[in-house]
């Protein structure tokens, strides 16, 4: 009982996160998109038989129809694969509880951080009321895992710094390097963050002694690179990168071309044979392209316009016309930085910042990227633990006036109504305006195919939308067995 006590505000927050992520999961999106499918499909491939349904065993990546899948948040979800039918649950009910450690980490990590409860309540009920994180908390994707697993390392790292338990410090080595098994954005993000903790704190980590730091490197290593040499040097799907890279757009050097053309005087003549001006070599090259395009990403990023307005307008992704976070949230935020900036001396602060400021770099690299929630994941942790600290300053700073305790109760009002109004879109209006986004329709084809394909010689299905066949193995629960033996090609060519 003294415990509850003791944790009441923690508790609250865990049950807060948990009654918003499980309340009406398997309707809420309507339907179970492609790679949610795919995600519980492996899951109980690898339940079955030890392999994915392809039938490749390996411990670094699972085979899906068209590319490589990270295998962590497979391995998470096999026991709901154990415990439920193949449905909606089976796929998402691990995610959601994903979304809920990361909200119950995220509040312990501010309690290590400001040894202040307010603080922990305020950063975990935020993120417990963040639409950016009720959205990827509520479908099988793997922006979750990615963020838990984040969080983990930091919690591990600096309950290190305050034991300097060497145990401790190889734990936060492990759960940092297993996050590329987590989401292929963090195949960038974990080295880089190697590189920040170290500039932050390398004097506390040469403490830890030459035999620790190698044996820390060589568990890293042994963790992080096979899974860079299989999917990323031998990757079937290297194309993918390819294809999602700024490095690889073909309107670079379209650009190029055009703006030399431009600097020379002859864009409306015949240009060939023709050398362009010396300084045009300056202004218009590749790699003046490339820092552009990531430039203007990286601000789209940040810009009020996807934190405050609209968010990503991919349905999938977000809910449209709906902020990755709350408006409210701009209060708490300018106060935060504030405080931030004020106390960047505080090593913590410092990584917090580092953190905000290379968040959006695995989203920014690529194409499509500049407002890609999912790849934009790593953001929302570092600005909604600043959003939370910031409330957190402003309610210390009304505990002290006449009236603090009344316009504390506006503030708390006044949120849970933008909330409200949010929550309402996200259960009323959403699963209706989203349900094509998120496969809404395929489950109700597919068992009506398995209910009457006894009666016809064949039924095609069609590819127009998404690809057909992965929700018929998983709808009408063709043993993962079968497709391995038989084979995914010939089942593409019989099914498709």
């Amino acid at each position: 009982m003294r415990t509850i006590k003791k944790w009441w505000l923690v508790v609250s927050v865990l049950l807060l996160a948990l009654g918003i992520r499980v309340y009406r999961l398997d309707e809420v999106p309507a339907g179970l998109y492609y790679d949610e499918v795919d995600l519980a499909y492996q899951a109980r491939s690898l339940l079955e038989t030890g392999r994915d349904y392809r039938g490749t065993f390996s411990p670094f990546y699972a085979w899906s129809m068209h590319d490589l899948k990270t295998p962590l948040p497979i391995y998470l979800s096999i026991p709901a694969a154990a415990i439920f039918s193949p449905g909606v649950l089976q796929a998402r009910v691990t995610t959601a509880l994903a979304g809920m450690a990361v909200v119950v980490l995220a509040a312990l990590l501010t309690l290590k951080w400001s040894k202040d409860k307010r603080a922990a309540f305020l950063v975990g009920a935020v993120m417990a009321l963040n639409p950016w994180l009720i959205q990827f908390s509520r479908i099988a994707f793997e922006a979750m895992f990615a963020l838990m697993m984040y969080l983990g390392f930091l919690l591990a790292f600096f309950s290190w710094l305050k034991s300097k338990n060497v145990k401790t410090f190889y734990l936060s080595v492990v759960l940092l390097s297993l996050g590329v098994y987590s989401y292929r954005i963090m195949s960038f993000y974990v080295p880089l963050t190697f590189l920040m903790v170290g500039l932050v704190y390398w004097r506390d980590i040469i403490k830890v002694g030459v035999k620790h730091l190698v044996v820390g490197a060589a568990i890293s290593g042994a963790i992080i690179l096979p899974f860079l040499y299989y999917t990323a040097v031998e990757t079937p799907d290297q194309t993918r990168f390819e294809q999602l890279s700024i490095f690889s757009d073909p309107l670079a050097p379209i650009y190029v071309i055009r703006g030399r053309e431009v600097d020379s005087g002859d864009y409306l003549e015949e240009t060939v044979g023709n050398r362009p001006v010396w300084y045009s070599y300056l202004f218009h090259n590749k790699g003046v392209e490339y820092l552009s395009s990531l430039k203007n990403n990286y601000l789209k990023s940040i810009s009020t316009t996807f934190l405050f307005a609209t968010g990503d307008n991919n349905l999938r992704q977000g809910m449209g016309k709906t902020g990755a976070l709350l408006w409210i949230d701009i209060i708490g935020l300018a106060a935060g930085l504030f405080w931030l900036t004020k106390n960047i001396k505080r090593k913590e602060n410092q990584l917090l910042g580092l953190w905000l400021l290379s968040s959006p770099l695995p989203a920014d690299l690529t194409v499509d990227g500049a407002n890609h929630a999912s790849r934009l994941i790593m953001m929302a942790g570092p600005l909604l633990i600043i959003v939370g600290l910031g409330w957190w300053q402003i309610a210390k700073m009304l505990a002290k006036q006449k009236w603090g305790g009344f316009l504390k109760l506006v503030l708390a009002g006044a949120y849970l109504l933008v909330f409200l109004n949010v929550a309402h879109k996200y259960f009323v209006h959403f699963p209706l305006e989203a349900a094509r986004w998120h496969g809404y329709g395929y489950q109700q084809a597919m068992l009506k195919i398995k209910e009457v394909e006894k009666d016809y010689d064949k039924i095609m299905l069609t590819n127009s939308n998404d690809p057909a066949m992965l929700y018929y193995l998983f709808w009408a629960q063709v043993p993962p067995k079968d497709v391995q033996e038989y084979g995914v090609h010939k089942l593409r060519h019989i099914l498709d």
